[in-house]
């Protein structure tokens, strides 16, 4: 059995991508996996993941992670001697090169536009983002070229690697894990429930969707249903103070089945993440999920998301920064309930056709073999 390492020094032990989509497929397609993660015990996990987290604890700085996190998290993956280590997080990119010196094989998965997002960051001075933006880019791409391979999550990600050495595995939503969801509750028959379950950030959009809904809400009896960690007491103390939080039943950090049931439930789910130039050339997780799920989604008028939804039919895109245009457009899905229904059935439809998990894994273990035999990169890995 072929052992690989997953390694992250900032993702929760359980992230979707790392731990449920493509650590648990490996496992199912054979691999002997292990996750190396912040998770401060070592465990077998349901999905037949080893996690080696032990002595390993969650630090939110940069420099505590770097100088606490980093070091155990390399050790212990090299001490699992593995076939293939994959990496997620662009802090592990020095340790990462080292490895690959030391004669390891090593993937670098790209989650996001790393450069557009440090312009956004709040916690760099406004006036180092652009300069230290162009420095990360450049790091990137020069480290990117001492990597076995990449992983891009869309393909505006991918275009900037070699595309020798890069394949693309969409962000798709696990289409098995949403079908007890679609089932549950007759549409018809749920409440005004609007869901969102993510980080909640700034940039995600809850502040714009809680001032559309003080418009709705003298028509339709519209609650929140609200899941998620806050990205700082700012924003928590910012939405808490909203006239509309009244309307919201806030959850906590959400294991997936509550997700799921959550889902099961509302009339309708909002990604409304802001403008920023990380957001606009990404794909979203969210509206895969929302759309395995069966509900129409409502999201932000960008490229990747406009090009997902208005193809599939399945809700509606609008300016994230409108209240009154993300008002309009939710009246019109608690208005038309058959409509929105048909949205919602057309979504999970496309994710089962187009848009599932299911249809990247095999890119990816193709890309693994490949990488492991010391063969040529396959003609269709990007």
């Amino acid at each position: 059995m072929t052992k690989v390492v997953h390694m992250t020094s900032v993702h929760r032990t359980y992230d979707t991508r790392i731990f449920i989509k493509e650590c648990g497929s490996l496992a199912v397609a054979g691999y002997d996996v292990v996750l190396v993660a912040a998770h401060g015990v070592d465990e077998l996990a349901d999905n037949g993941v080893r996690i080696r987290g032990r002595g390993i604890s969650r630090q939110t700085g940069v420099w505590r992670r770097w100088l606490l996190t980093v070091p155990l998290v390399v050790r212990i993956a090299l001490a699992e001697r593995a076939a293939l280590y994959h990496f997620h997080d662009p802090e592990l990119i020095i340790p990462a090169l080292l490895m690959r010196l030391a004669g390891r094989k090593v993937i670098y998965d790209v989650h996001e536009h790393v450069p557009a997002a440090i312009r956004t960051k709040h916690y760099i001075p406004r006036a180092l983002r652009l300069p230290l933006a162009w420095i990360a880019d450049r790091v990137e791409q020069w480290a990117s070229r001492g990597m076995s391979g990449i992983v891009a999550t869309s393909p505006h990600i991918a275009r900037r690697f070699s595309p020798e050495r890069t394949v693309l595995i969409d962000n798709f939503a696990l289409s098995s894990e949403f079908q007890e969801a679609r089932r549950r509750v007759p549409y018809a028959e749920r409440p005004f429930w609007i869901a969102y379950v993510g980080l909640i950030s700034d940039e995600h959009g809850v502040l714009q969707t809680l001032d559309a809904m003080a418009i709705i809400a003298a028509t339709y009896d519209v609650r929140l249903q609200l899941g998620g960690n806050f990205a700082n007491q700012a924003i928590e103390d910012t939405l808490r103070g909203h006239l509309m939080w009244s309307r919201v039943d806030y959850h906590g950090f959400m294991s997936r089945p509550e997700m799921l049931d959550i889902f099961a439930q509302s009339r309708l789910g909002v990604v409304l993440y802001q403008p920023t130039p990380n957001n606009v050339v990404t794909s979203a997780n969210k509206v895969f999920e929302n759309m395995a799920a069966g509900l129409p989604v409502v999201a932000s008028d960008f490229k990747t998301r406009s090009d997902v939804i208005d193809g599939a039919a399945c809700g509606a895109t609008t300016d994230p920064t409108d209240p009154v245009a993300i008002a309009e457009v939710i009246g019109r899905l608690f208005g038309d309930p058959a409509a929105a229904d048909a949205m919602g059935r057309r979504g999970a439809a496309a994710i089962d056709s187009q848009f599932s998990w299911e249809s990247q894994m095999p890119r990816l273990t193709t890309f693994y073999e490949h990488l492991i035999d010391g063969r040529a990169r396959p003609a269709d890995s990007c």
